[in-house]
């Protein structure tokens, strides 16, 4: 995130510098020079150079800017910082109320703890101790299905979901990374494409969410983890949702939870683990029917705003 949006305000910055100078060439080349056309040219007499891009952007990447989240004080900051250069440089407003600012409704989300709550064949978990889940309001309950580590890799020939039907089911999942053989980078060039994971999956497929068994690295980071689940969610653009790209509950459990899941199943979570460490990974199979879950997500939204900047080069 942090890197495209540098690459954007380079490109920016960049063309913001060079268009006046461009136009006014172009012009001069076609017809003689009015007094418009005159002003226009001395606008953009100073083309960009390297030390003025890296004075720009030490400015924008510097730490005072926060990261420039969205949303964010940074983020506002360097909205400003642009706008006022888009004036001198003679680009007019073309955002909301002739300003440089188009305004952007957000929606972020953060876990109520006190409404939410777990239970597996009567038994309960407390929320930051027992389980942690994504701020996503939700209620999970139904069928459930093992699908492994839950991923499809067409070039390595994987599909944890081999005769295995998802949709309208919970889906228990066998830690958070990717499977063997498959790097992150790869995972993320191939995304949506020849590759699946979990939460793709289970967006295409109308599962209703996904339950996470800890592996030995979930474990050693459980506090992390929960410090993080306790932070409010990265903003979003609700109007932009599909069912396709929907956010999707999902539910790391801990070994206690885990284990009252698969309570009265043909395999335990630690066997499940251990033939996975082994590459003898256990077939997707479906939750005996009996099966009482009923995990209920709770959470409180905040609607911040945040802008894009826009501009007109009249030319």
């Amino acid at each position: 995130m942090k890197t495209i949006k540098i690459y954007s305000l380079i490109l920016l910055l960049a063309v913001s510098v060079s268009l006046p100078t461009a136009f006014a060439q172009r012009r001069s080349s076609l017809a003689k020079p009015s007094s418009t056309a005159a002003a226009i040219a001395n606008r953009g007499v100073d083309t960009i150079s390297a030390a003025q891009l890296r004075t720009y952007l030490s400015f924008i990447a510097s730490d005072e800017m926060e990261g420039r989240d969205t949303p964010s004080r940074g983020l506002d900051t360097v909205a400003k910082f642009i706008a006022l250069n888009l004036t001198r440089w003679g680009f007019k407003p073309a955002g909301d109320e002739g300003t440089f600012f188009q305004k952007i409704a957000l929606r972020r989300d953060q876990i109520d703890p006190a409404h939410t709550s777990a239970e597996i064949n009567g038994q309960k978990f407390a929320f930051g101790g027992d389980f942690l889940p994504n701020a996503i309001a939700a209620t999970l309950t139904g069928p459930l299905v093992y699908v492994g580590r839950g991923w499809v890799v067409q070039s390595k020939n994987i599909d944890d979901y081999k005769g295995i039907d998802v949709k309208d089911k919970i889906m228990v999942v066998l830690g958070s990374g990717v499977p063997p053989g498959l790097t992150q980078a790869e995972a993320r060039a191939n995304q949506g494409q020849a590759i699946s994971n979990p939460t793709s999956y289970a967006q295409q497929h109308a599962a209703k969410g996904i339950l996470i068994i800890p592996t030995p690295a979930i474990l050693q980071n459980w506090e992390p983890l929960r410090q993080r689940a306790m932070q409010p969610a990265r903003a979003t653009v609700e109007k932009f949702q599909t069912r396709a790209n929907a956010p999707m509950p999902n539910v790391t459990m801990s070994m206690k939870m885990a284990n009252a899941l698969f309570e009265g199943e043909n395999v335990d979570p630690a066997t499940l683990i251990a033939r996975d460490q082994k590459g003898e990974p256990i077939a997707a199979f479906d939750f005996k029917s009996n099966k009482t879950v009923n995990i209920t997500v709770a959470v409180k939204a905040n609607h911040p705003m945040t802008q894009n900047v826009v501009a007109v080069w009249e030319g």
